[in-house]
């Protein structure tokens, strides 16, 4: 298991800072750091290729069906990305806490890094993470996943991982209105109940 051995590796650095040298654990959270940011860029790459793949689907189109396929592409929905960063966030944070302890600087390098991440700018006219999160929330609230109905725990297990990602974002005023409005239009629709309960 390469977790147990990286385990094994920070014991003995933690050992060596504590004793002997200084500077060890910075380096390896240095590593973790860049580890987390190779991981969101494979991420962000499957997303452009997939919008890449998406907009010569549209261009093959008849004319009369581009207008809606784009929309569509223009939504702002985007749940198989959030679903995979929510994944891989969840995955390097039981990582932070159980192999490295909840060591403040590996806290440091895993924020700085999922920063970068979730931050990443997707184009001038392209919809940004914040929309993409926003818009997965409300597909959460509506009580679907990718057309699989949630209990209302899971609802509220979906959201509360994406809240934690909202930390990371630097402009959260743009995702908080974009919430706002999702919200106002989900309240007024007649179909929609606050909680869905299976």
């Amino acid at each position: 298991n390469k977790l147990d051995d990286v385990a094994l590796m920070y014991s003995c650095i933690e050992y060596v800072d504590k004793f002997k040298l200084k500077g060890g654990l910075s380096e390896m959270a240095k590593i973790f750091g860049t580890f987390i940011e190779k991981e969101g860029d494979i991420l962000i790459r499957q997303r452009l290729k997939k919008i890449d793949d998406m907009k010569k689907k549209i261009a093959a189109m008849p004319k009369h069906k581009q207008q809606s396929a784009q929309k569509h592409l223009k939504s702002g929905h985007a749940p198989d990305y959030i679903d995979a960063l929510r994944i891989k966030f969840v995955e390097i944070k039981k990582i932070r806490l159980e192999t490295f302890r909840n060591e403040p600087r590996f806290t440091k390098s895993m924020t700085r890094a999922f920063e970068t991440i979730v931050n990443h700018q997707w184009g001038k006219d392209e919809r940004q993470t914040d929309d993409y999160m926003c818009h997965y929330m409300d597909m959460v609230f509506k009580g679907n996943r990718k057309k699989t109905r949630l209990t209302t725990d899971e609802i509220k297990f979906l959201c509360s991982e994406i809240l934690e990602m909202f930390d990371f974002l630097h402009d959260k005023d743009i995702f908080l209105a974009t919430y706002k409005r999702l919200m106002v239009d989900r309240l007024l629709d007649p179909n929609y109940s606050e909680y869905v309960i299976i």
